[in-house]
């Protein structure tokens, strides 16, 4: 991250003046790599502006042609997203931010990363409340595997745990009334 902030501090080009043209490659990176390295770039010289898959899979693949939306080689490359989050995070301090009508970008700001935990304790509590549903419907007592038994009763009293209402409550974003 620290590399993040020192290219910050320096010159930035105009996001009105910045083309995907501009940015260069550098072969020698993993595609993930590269993913992350032109989102940290486009995310500093283009703010909150959305690159569509097909842009990504030229660019990173150094590719003579945009390929199409459900090719191959799209494919491949947006299977890599959340390698390139983890990048995105570790290195230049930054989130991924991938929708399915606009497109995908790095977070260009506190905004941008307030909203993707925002998105993320949303799904904390999804999957909370699912593990509870399912941890209700286990009959301990008629699991004959032993190993099997104490981690369905260790996981289920975890569960019971984290599936506390209140606690639930404070992960997600206020309701309408501002509770």
């Amino acid at each position: 991250m620290v590399e993040a902030k020192k290219r910050r501090n320096g010159a930035q080009a105009s996001a009105a003046h910045v083309t995907l043209a501009q940015y260069k490659v550098d072969v020698d990176m993993s595609i993930p790599q590269r993913m992350a390295h032109l989102f940290d770039w486009y995310a500093e010289n283009a703010p909150k502006r959305w690159l569509h898959w097909p842009q990504v899979t030229k660019i990173v693949m150094v590719m003579p042609k945009k390929p199409v939306e459900h090719s191959a080689d799209v494919k491949k490359v947006r299977s890599r997203a959340s390698a390139v989050e983890k990048i995105l995070m570790e290195k230049y301090g930054r989130t991924l931010r991938n929708e399915k009508l606009n497109g995908v970008r790095a977070s260009a700001d506190e905004d941008d990363k307030g909203d993707r935990l925002v998105q993320r304790n949303k799904r904390v509590v999804s999957a909370i409340n699912a593990a509870a549903t399912t941890a209700s419907l286990v009959d301990v007592r008629q699991i004959h595997d032993p190993q099997l038994q104490r981690q369905v009763r260790q996981s289920t009293q975890t569960v019971k745990q984290f599936a506390n209402p209140e606690l639930l409550n404070k992960l997600l974003p206020p309701g309408p009334d501002g509770k």
